[in-house]
């Protein structure tokens, strides 16, 4: 206005050179600040190429006519300086950008093992704070996936109020911010949230509805979503938000994206560090569950042994096995686990839609990690204990054969998974083992007992002379090596047609009665051999 007023022949104005002249001054002083604050050269020939020109303005102002017009042809050179120098300012700025970026990325310094333990919710904290304080944001949140995408989720949220993570994991809205910003590439800028035109072709979505009207509560205007993944598969979801209407720069938006890969990297190093400690720690236990079971022959002790080792294992309400019993076509529950109580042995007929005739049945090994209800309805099966939850059950198997099964089952959803089942199917095989061992040393220890009391029994009437004396100890003999409550050893008396008692053992010995019951029994006997003669 100045100038106009001056150059519309108003000449009782001052020229405006003088006015022009202090704004050089100002401009070059502002880029000597900055030369010094970061030490750059070109901002230092700047602020020069301004003071000069200001410089030949005032001089021109001051000197004659003629001695201005020749001055005056001087200004294209601090000009032209100055907008060669500008040119090199924003490639030195870009320069310094790449830079910082770097740097940030340094920064951030993600480490494999925080991600890792009952001190996730920290350690994702800090990790967020860090991201925040790179990018210059002031508010953000982290939806992570514990290598798992259908697995539980970890929500925490810097700069903005306590309910947003309640909210967003009670209505669901992680998994679907997660899916949303996977399925936009990766990367997504949502500007201007507060106007419902913007996003006409997202509101038919309820879940990134209610995903705006949160946002708008915590006065974000632009919100940035980053998804974290690593070789094409999403943990989770970066969002960084903030109260302006602000822009970014690509080399912005590619700091970003590096970000979320180095997030999405460091979650999955610290997963595969997490499975691979498990698979370490299950395979120590599994070498410890195999010499305990090899080391017993008694049935009950081997229950017993495996019931210790699954609570080392498994944090489960329902935990049982069954074997078959074909003579009887029963199943027995040897061991049952009933929210944390072991329950007495019990027996129940063979039934068609029970879970232990179907493991059995299909021989293969069943996993089920939600709608436990549901999906046992689905495979014609009655859901006998809990309604909700998960269950892995595995077949007990005998050379293809199946003699029972073995099932756990636990009240939350997604507790058990493909590793577990795993686990109980080598437990599985081990137990099948360690019973066919304790059979097969009863049928052998039984037999020798047998064959040590004929022997003995031999020697005893090779040896004894007096019948009397040879009966006793044959009765005695064989009250050690059987399992009955009388033995008694009668002979014919044909004279009298009566069964006398020689000898008797065990731990009711009653004569009378003997004679009697050994005379009805010997006498029916012999009356139908002598018939058959």
């Amino acid at each position: 206005m100045w100038s106009a007023a001056y150059y519309l022949h108003q000449r009782q104005c001052l020229a405006a050179t003088p006015g022009i002249a202090a704004v050089l001054f100002g401009v070059a002083w502002v880029f000597y600040q900055e030369s010094r604050r970061h030490e750059t050269f070109a901002d230092l020939l700047l602020a020069a190429s301004f003071l000069s020109w200001g410089a030949i303005l005032i001089g021109e102002f001051l000197l004659s006519f003629r001695a201005a017009n020749s001055l005056r042809a001087l200004e294209i050179l601090p000009q032209l300086f100055a907008a060669a120098l500008m040119v090199m300012g924003v490639y030195e700025e870009e320069k310094r950008r790449v830079e910082h970026n770097m740097l940030a990325l340094s920064n951030v310094n993600l480490a494999t093992s925080g991600f890792v333990g009952p001190e996730i919710q920290q350690m994702l904290s800090h990790a967020l704070e860090r991201v925040l304080s790179v990018v210059r944001m002031p508010a953000g949140a982290l939806f992570l996936h514990h290598g798992n995408p259908e697995g539980p989720t970890s929500v925490v949220a810097v700069g903005l109020t306590e309910n947003f993570c309640a909210v967003s994991q009670e209505e669901g809205l992680d998994d679907h911010l997660v899916d949303l910003v996977a399925r936009l590439g990766g990367l997504v800028v949502f500007r201007d949230l507060a106007r419902d035109a913007s996003w006409a072709a997202l509101e038919g979505e309820d879940a990134f509805r209610r995903f705006r009207q949160l946002a708008i509560s915590q006065r974000l205007h632009t919100v940035v979503g980053i998804s974290l993944q690593a070789k094409e598969k999403a943990f989770g979801v970066l969002f960084l938000g903030t109260p302006d209407a602000r822009r970014f720069a690509a080399a912005e938006l590619r700091l970003l994206l590096a970000l979320g890969h180095q997030i999405g990297m460091a979650v999955e190093n610290s997963y595969l560090v997490q499975q691979a400690s498990r698979r370490t720690q299950e395979l120590r236990m599994l070498n410890e569950i195999g010499r305990a079971l090899s080391s017993t022959l008694d049935p009950e002790t081997l229950f017993e042994t495996i019931l210790t080792e699954m609570k080392r294992l498994f944090d489960v309400n329902h935990f049982a096995i069954a074997l078959h019993d074909s003579a009887r076509n029963e199943i027995r529950f040897e061991v049952e686990v009933r929210d944390g109580a072991l329950l007495p042995k019990r027996s129940r007929p063979v039934g068609d839609h029970h879970i232990i005739e179907f493991l059995m049945r299909t021989r293969q090994p069943l996993l089920i990690r939600e709608n436990y209800a549901e999906e046992t309805r689905k495979l014609g099966l009655d859901s006998q204990y809990s309604q909700e939850g998960c269950f892995c059950g595995v077949p007990l198997l005998l050379c293809e054969r199946p003699i029972g099964a073995m099932a756990v089952q636990s009240s939350q959803d997604r507790a058990l998974d493909a590793g577990h089942m795993e686990m109980m199917r080598v437990l599985a095989s081990e137990a099948v083992i360690a019973l066919e061992n304790a059979r097969l040393f009863r049928e052998e220890r039984a037999k020798s007992r047998h064959l040590t009391l004929l022997n003995n029994i031999s020697r005893n009437v090779i040896t004894t002379l007096n019948p009397d004396e040879m009966l006793a100890k044959i009765a005695e003999e064989l009250e050690q090596g059987l399992d009955y409550s009388h033995i008694g050893i009668g002979l014919l008396e044909y004279s009298t047609k009566e069964i006398i008692v020689q000898a008797e053992a065990g731990r009711r010995k009653a004569p009378s009665v003997g004679v009697w019951i050994w005379t009805g029994i010997f006498w029916g006997a012999l009356r139908v051999r002598v018939r058959w003669l």
